[in-house]
């Protein structure tokens, strides 16, 4: 990450990588629910302080629906915007 800092000429370098996407499908008599867990790890590069810190976050959405279809989009996207805002926060709390 400090040759991308140094190539890049950039104070910070962000890498993501989504390490975790489980959606799983529940049918009961009159519901189908749709639940995604995301799991997402980071690493975040200071380039001036030569620093690397390594988080986690995770991001749970569900989609449910009586006496239709549901759809896997939907949850999957939820559950990643969740993981990426709360990875947004611990961010720009560093800096």
């Amino acid at each position: 990450m400090a040759v991308v800092a140094e190539k890049a000429n950039a104070d910070y370098v962000i890498a993501m990588e989504i390490s975790q996407l489980i959606t799983t499908r529940h049918l009961s008599m009159f519901q189908v629910k749709v639940v995604t867990k995301a799991k997402l790890k980071y690493k975040l590069y200071n380039a001036k302080q030569n620093k690397l810190v390594s988080f986690q976050t995770t991001g749970l959405s569900e989609n449910k629906s009586v006496f239709g279809d549901v759809g896997y989009r939907d949850p999957i996207t939820k559950a990643l915007n969740q993981a990426m805002d709360e990875a947004n926060t611990k961010i720009m709390n560093s800096l």
